[in-house]
């Protein structure tokens, strides 16, 4: 629909706008590229990415799809910057 995607273009633009007056650093990362790496593969299901998610937070379940993808995104990021190692849950 084009309302739409004028209306989501415009929004996007007012948030990138935003954080670029508060000093925020904005990263993009394509869906393809979160897919890789999470799960291993770029055409992944998203159902596979919240699985994923769900293994490497240790959630007790899969997290809602905006989620996953919000949290699939800042894992990306993380392991992109090295600032997130996998390892497997460690039992105490």
């Amino acid at each position: 629909n084009l309302q739409t995607a004028l209306v989501m273009g415009e929004a996007r633009g007012a948030a990138l706008m935003a954080a670029a007056e508060a000093g925020l650093d904005i990263y993009e990362i394509a869906p393809r590229k979160v897919k890789q790496a999470i799960v291993g593969y770029g055409a992944a299901q998203k159902l596979a990415v919240a699985r994923m998610v769900q293994r490497l937070l240790n959630l007790a379940e899969p997290p809602a799809p905006d989620a996953a993808d919000a949290l699939a995104l800042a894992l990306t990021h993380a392991l992109e910057h090295g600032r997130y190692l996998l390892s497997a849950p460690k039992k105490i």
